[in-house]
């Protein structure tokens, strides 16, 4: 994707802010330059 116009998306749980994996995640992506267009914030789910 990089280097190209392409936008993505991405749909998690809460555990993707949470513990020790945000560094190993968020980090090398802002570092690569990454822009959030859009986040919601958290809602109640059933199913």
């Amino acid at each position: 994707m990089e280097g190209t116009a392409i936008r993505s998306a991405l749909v998690s749980t809460n555990s993707v802010t949470q513990g020790e994996s945000v560094t190993n995640l968020w980090k090398p992506l802002f570092e690569a330059g990454v822009h959030i267009d859009f986040a919601h914030r958290t809602f109640r789910w059933d199913s």
